[in-house]
């Protein structure tokens, strides 16, 4: 009786083991599914990091003014009307 219940609990085992490797949804499918999870993680929280840095950029925009007419001149190279640039260029030897 007693080998009988052994032999029945591990036929069943070996089915089981077999069907988790062989399924549709094996092993190394989810191996792979939780990898892509984790990569995604790592990109969803520089993307988080990305925005917060722009609204710490938005809310010192909001704040002073002046510091949007010095990005635009800065970043964008703004010349009010009247007003004469000059490039500085020094040559290195």
């Amino acid at each position: 009786m007693y080998f009988k219940i052994c032999l029945s609990l591990l036929g069943l085992i070996v089915f089981l083991n077999f069907k988790l490797i062989t399924s549709n949804n094996n092993l190394t499918k989810t191996t792979e599914l939780y990898k892509s999870i984790n990569q995604q993680k790592q990109v969803l929280a520089k993307i988080q990091q990305d925005n917060a840095n722009l609204l710490k950029s938005i809310k010192v925009l909001r704040q002073y003014p002046l510091s949007v007419e010095e990005r635009a001149r800065l970043d964008l190279g703004l010349v009010k009307p009247n007003e004469q640039f000059y490039q500085v260029v020094t040559l290195i030897e």
